[in-house]
């Protein structure tokens, strides 16, 4: 119990922190990565392509303008006044296009990302979108529905270019030009260390049966380390504290120094190449150093990065705010005897309507827990009937009536759960499950083994992990919490994620370093307002420009007592406003947290369309006199496993309506 309430305190933080720091980042820069594309695809080239290029377009174009290929394409595109007001859709989908090729294809210019705006694009003598629209007599609402057109052609142009095969000539000169430009070298593979690429002149890696090499001295050195090659041709990296020695050949590295004497085994040893240069396992040698190692598929690069230095680094600004992290919790019960959680959420949803009447939908869902530290015994209720009565009136087209079934039965369902821990069994019973599958009697169980590996696999990836860990272990920190929020396990691209990392601690940095956090006696107070979101973030935090932030407060009292966190206390207000008044969205966020209670109020406020307002309250107690816990389902219930509704290795149900709610 004790870890559980550490954990929703550091979760109580990281949501309080999460709006400023979101809104700095969305302000910046983003570099021309392709973590929105597809997979890469081998594609066949369209038959209209072979038959006539002239006229080909990959973004579903049908002009007879001249096609990609076509140079003259670069200086006879039509303005807008030659093109006339007639087919407006079909002058985006080649201006798009015709902004893609210049920049891939033909440009030595970095390509933008995010794309500048359509009306920039358009006519970059305009200063503004205001301008632009008085300047051609463009209503707001029409110029949206052809962004819209210009947003969709040009991804899907990207990721034409991109995925349409290793062999594809575009493909590879994007990706060609994209590493030059980020610092590596096209047509190798690439090796990176904390943002940057290391250089090798002679000897380079090598990929030999899917293991990449690198040549020993300039990756050793590069990590700061004096490289000697002794008797025998044993190699010894020194590093400040430690010293590495191995042999080409030899299927074992040992690191020695003051408290450190480790063997590491190799999977493929070191090698003597040809022309006499030692080659080490890059990954293997990096992980056995501390290093987080990533391969980067798109720009077929190995990435290594310090994450104990890049933490530590980012940490020196935040001593405050980790010594709060690090804290427990001041009276947090202990993992021994019977404690009850008890959880309310009461909520609603308010749409306004001025012609029929405002409409209200009530929802409520309550649980309640009891642990002891080897199992847990839960009593799950959802209730909500109107919610999706009042949504289907207000959006008819977008469910379809057998979803409106399966959603109304979901939102209005209990279920019961038992979690083993000793043995890392979850048992469901639900009359849900009960109406959805049909082998599946009514009050009967679904067992899940090896449960909390699925829950891992489902919902915490390795960073995520990390973080808990380190929580768990009171050793959280603003560094840890920085670089696990960046998700680097599920880059598309990870050669952008050290700068990644360092561009967002420089955006927490502004808000909640030292400097930002007030001391008043036993107390951390933190208190920010729309000034301290300066700069670019505050008066356009949105690549589109559309949004501005125009309310913002964050206040957070901490107290402690004996070096303990006794309770949490604050309050959030954020507004964005999309220019010319097409919506306003206002959030408003109370909260506080104690080692027995957490009390949450949440209320998120669209401008004349709707407002939606959740309470929660959890309380937990120590129950003195309660009976034992379930371990398992009670004699004589049924119980199937849950394999008995997978088949074929595939997790798919034996029931329509299961698969219609995951989809």
């Amino acid at each position: 119990m004790k870890k559980l309430l550490f954990g929703c305190l550091s979760i109580a933080l990281m949501f309080a922190l999460l709006f400023p720091a979101a809104a700095i980042a969305a302000g910046q820069e983003v570099p021309p990565d392709v973590s929105d594309a597809p997979g890469v695809v081998q594609d066949e080239e369209p038959a209209e392509a072979q038959e006539d290029e002239e006229t080909y377009s990959p973004c579903g174009g049908t002009s007879q303008y001249p096609g990609i290929y076509d140079e003259s394409f670069l200086s006879d595109f039509p303005t807008l006044d030659e093109w006339g007001t007639e087919d407006l859709d079909e002058y985006v989908y080649w201006l798009a296009e015709h902004y893609y090729i210049v920049y891939v294809l033909y440009l030595e210019e970095p390509l933008p990302y995010p794309p500048i705006p359509l009306w920039e694009a358009i006519d970059p003598s305009a200063e503004s979108l205001a301008e632009f629209l008085e300047k051609y007599g463009m209503e707001l609402d029409d110029y949206f529905d052809l962004e819209d057109i210009w947003d969709d052609v040009m991804y899907e142009f990207r990721s034409y270019m991109m995925n349409s095969g290793s062999n594809n000539d575009y493909y590879n000169r994007y990706r060609d030009e994209s590493l030059e430009r980020i610092g590596g070298t096209p047509g190798y593979v690439n090796v990176m260390y904390n943002g940057e690429f290391m250089k090798f002149n002679g000897a380079v890696p090598e990929i030999i049966d899917d293991v990449t090499f690198v040549p020993a001295r300039l990756f050793f050195e590069t990590l700061g380390a004096k490289v000697e090659f002794n008797e025998g041709s044993t190699i010894t990296a020194k590093f400040d504290d430690f010293f590495v020695m191995f042999k080409p050949g030899d299927e074992q590295m040992t690191m020695m120094g003051p408290g450190v004497s480790k063997v590491f085994e190799f999977y493929e040893p070191p090698f003597i190449n040809g022309d006499g240069y030692s080659y080490i396992p890059v990954r293997e040698v990096a992980q056995a150093l501390g290093f987080d190692v990533y391969w980067d598929y798109y720009y077929n690069t190995v990435v290594i990065i310090d994450t104990a230095g890049l933490i530590a680094q980012i940490d020196a600004d935040f001593a405050e705010l980790n010594k709060l992290l690090s804290m427990p919790m001041h009276n947090a019960s202990s993992s021994e005897g019977v404690y009850k959680t008890t959880l309310s959420m009461p909520g609603s949803l308010k749409m306004f309507d001025s012609l029929d009447g405002d409409k209200t939908a009530k929802i409520g869902s309550d649980a309640e827990f009891l642990t002891d530290g080897h199992s847990l015994n839960a009593k799950l209720n959802v209730s909500a009937p109107e919610l999706i009565d009042l949504l289907f009136s207000q959006y008819p087209d977008d469910i379809f009536d057998e979803d409106l079934v399966l959603i109304k039965q979901l939102l209005n369902t209990e279920a019961d759960l038992i979690l083993n821990y000793d043995e890392d069994i979850l048992y469901v019973k639900s009359p849900f499950l009960s109406s959805q599958i049909r082998e599946l009697p009514d009050g009967a169980w679904i067992s899940i083994k090896n449960a909390s590996e699925l829950m891992e696999d489902i919902f915490i990836d390795r960073d995520t992990a990390s973080m808990l860990s380190a929580m768990n272990d009171g050793g959280l920190s603003m560094g840890l919490l920085i670089y696990s929020m960046s998700g680097a396990s599920q880059y598309y691209n990870q050669v952008f994620i050290y700068d990644d990392v360092i561009s967002a601690a420089e955006g927490y940095k502004s808000l909640f370093s030292d400097s930002k956090i007030k001391i008043d006696g036993d107390d951390y107070v933190i208190s920010l307002t729309l000034d301290d979101l300066a700069g670019e973030s505050a008066s356009s935090p949105y690549p589109s420009s559309y949004y501005r932030i125009t309310k913002f407060g964050l206040d957070i009292r901490i107290k402690t007592i004996e070096g303990a966190v006794k309770e949490i206390s604050g309050n959030l207000l954020y507004r964005e406003d999309q220019y010319y008044g097409l919506s306003t969205t206002q959030y408003e966020v109370e909260f506080f947290i104690s080692a027995d209670r957490i009390s949450l109020s949440y209320e998120i406020h669209e401008k004349n369309a709707a407002v939606m307002r959740f309470d929660m309250e959890l309380e937990t107690a120590e129950e003195k006199e309660a009976a034992a816990l379930l371990q398992a389902p009670p004699a004589g219930d049924k119980v199937f496993p849950v394999e008995d509704f997978i088949s074929d290795g595939y997790d798919e149900y034996n029931s329509s309506a299961i698969n219609q709610l995951a989809n």
